[in-house]
């Protein structure tokens, strides 16, 4: 039985010990001076000094000191040293339970007091919910619940869901693809398609610093977070924003200088993972003697509903804390969570953005409504490249699991009927083409086209890190120190159950400017060696 072996595709990137920028190392530097050589070149050669023999006797003499150089977030996210989740070292000195345990004591403890608002991802809501084991008859009513916990032992004022945000987000993401395929299809010449969705930190991270020729095609429309963060500092700049979020790398995103208003002041304060929100939660409720996950349940069924706004224009007239900001209307992905997520909960697990935007662009550029929700998403199938003339169709990845990570959706022209459907026929076209890759040797194996002069054949792509989606994602509640598969599965169906997405098409109106709702990006170039036989020469190339 033959076997393939892939290097450098590992799903989880562990952080590096120290930083291996050779411009933050305190080497000395050496004085040369240049000399014409016979042939004109210039070569170098190290100044010869004498020095004064020091007196040894002198005892006042202090030693040299090396200059402090530091290294900020800022220099991490412009370095290409490391990838993805290695700059956690400098994350965790700004976004963390002990700086957010030191706020909370301050602002408890002082007169003056800012707004704390908290914004709280849907996969981070399903996790907390499901952890503590809550009733799942009525999600809204936990929410509210947990709210008025947040309230009581946290001072918060305000909690969003951030399913509101992310009807933002999707809704400009929609526009802003239809605007780039009605301009490719008139302007041969320029190429706009595919693109790429830009909420996943961890993936725009890896596009900067090694897919330089996929950077064009992201999509310039900001997070669901970073919407949410550029609302609220629209309301009240003095308010501080946290995030909750289900992974570590959206502390990278909180820390782009892209994510600031004009004084240079970030969009989200903080950002914690739903692990680090539920230890801080465990912490206030030692307090009461409830040290287990029952107590704690407890305490949540047992306090007042707060008080709920599904229009931030209602919020922002009235708001007495404790309040929740939800949308006006949201769907639960499944109802029984002894049902194993299939290819549609995985559609929607990271936002739904893919999902959303192909019901969108249907209907906005071909006049067709898509109302299918079981088998829109199918595995994408390769065709092996060594089988084409035999028309053999193979997984490149056979295991099951691997297949539900790259889905696809098609949108075919029927020349006979002139009609617009997502079924195959020998007749059709596709008009409309869209993938969602989770994790990361999916995503490698998708974005390898743009690494090789091409392009991948499709109109949109959702990719997302961590394998399963965000409701998978690294800073998720475990059910054990090292899961099993079996175990995570089991988790990730059980989170099934309390995850709620908004409706797939709806009108709402979005509260924010046309340049809240834009980023840009960077071309990181890899990092050189500068020293030596190998100067000029990339790191990654430099095989010793």
């Amino acid at each position: 039985m033959s076997s393939v072996f892939l290097s450098n595709v590992d799903d989880y990137l562990g952080p590096s010990q120290a930083c291996v920028n050779p411009l933050f190392s305190n080497t000395d530097s050496t004085t040369t001076i240049t000399t014409p050589t016979p042939e004109g070149a210039v070569r170098t050669r190290k100044r010869r000094t004498v020095r004064e023999r020091s007196d040894t006797t002198n005892t006042t003499n202090t030693p040299p000191t090396n200059a402090v150089v530091s290294a900020s977030i800022a220099d991490c996210l412009a370095c290409s040293g490391c990838v993805t989740t290695a700059e956690t070292v400098l994350l965790e000195e700004k976004h963390s339970i002990e700086k957010l345990r030191q706020w909370i004591h301050q602002r408890v403890q002082t007169s003056v007091r800012k707004r704390f608002v908290v914004t709280i991802s849907p996969s981070s809501w399903a996790d907390l919910m499901r952890h503590m084991n809550l009733q799942n008859s009525n999600l809204r009513t936990r929410q509210q619940q947990m709210t008025t916990f947040f309230h009581q032992y946290w001072a918060v004022d305000v909690v969003m869901d951030a399913n509101v945000p992310l009807e933002w987000s999707r809704l400009a993401a929609a526009q802003s693809f239809v605007e780039a395929y009605r301009q490719q299809e008139s302007q041969t010449n320029k190429i706009l398609l595919p693109q790429l969705a830009s909420s996943c930190p961890a993936t725009v991270c890896l596009i900067e610093k090694s897919i330089h020729a996929a950077i064009p095609h992201l999509s310039p429309i900001p997070s669901s977070m970073s919407c949410a963060g550029a609302y609220f500092q629209q309301q009240d700049a003095e308010c501080f924003h946290l995030a909750v979020m289900p992974c570590h790398d959206k502390k990278l995103e909180a820390s782009r200088t892209e994510f600031t208003n004009d004084q240079e002041e970030p969009f989200v304060d903080m950002s914690i993972t739903t692990t680090e929100c539920w230890q801080l939660m465990q912490e206030f409720c030692r307090r009461e003697n409830a040290t287990t996950q029952q107590h704690i349940t407890q305490i949540v069924e047992q306090l007042p509903l707060s008080a709920v706004y599904t229009s931030v224009q209602e919020w922002s007239a009235a708001c007495s804390p404790p309040c929740l900001i939800a949308p006006r209307d949201c769907r639960s992905v499944s109802s029984n969570s002894t049902i194993a997520p299939n290819s549609t909960f995985f559609a929607e697990s990271s936002g739904g953005y893919a999902d959303f935007l192909f019901r969108y662009a249907a209907r906005e550029l071909f006049h067709t409504d898509i109302h299918d929700f079981s088998s829109l998403w199918q595995p994408f199938m390769e065709l092996d490249e060594t089988k084409q003339k035999q028309s053999v169709v193979s997984a490149r990845i056979a295991s099951q699991k691997r297949r539900r990570e790259f889905l696809h959706a098609t949108l075919y022209y029927h020349p006979s009927s002139e009609t617009y459907s997502t079924a195959l026929t020998p007749e059709s076209r596709p008009v409309l083409r869209f993938a969602i890759a989770n994790g990361m040797q999916t995503i490698q194996r998708a974005l390898k086209p743009f690494q090789e002069n091409a392009l991948p054949p499709f109109d949109y792509m959702e990719i997302m890190a961590c394998p399963s989606g965000c409701i998978n994602g690294g800073g998720q509640i475990r059910t054990a120190l090292r899961e099993t598969p079996t175990e995570t599965r089991e988790r990730i169906w059980t989170s099934q159950s309390y995850f709620q997405t908004p409706s797939s098409v709806v009108s709402t109106e979005i509260p924010l400017t046309a340049g809240q709702l834009r980023t840009q990006y960077r071309i990181i170039p890899p990092m050189q060696h500068t020293m030596g036989a190998v100067a000029g020469i990339e790191m990654k190339d430099a095989i010793w």
